[in-house]
């Protein structure tokens, strides 16, 4: 198991990984209904 290989492939791929999880205003006002001091 060549461990220096398997590191760059882990790399190469966090690298691809596209973040879906973003949301319009960092950080939200309301969460789950609640309002967070807006």
């Amino acid at each position: 198991m060549d461990l220096a290989a398997l590191r760059t492939q882990q790399q190469q791929l966090a690298a691809s990984v596209e973040r879906a999880d973003r949301l319009d205003r960092d950080p939200p006002a309301l969460i789950g209904g609640a309002d967070v001091g807006v």
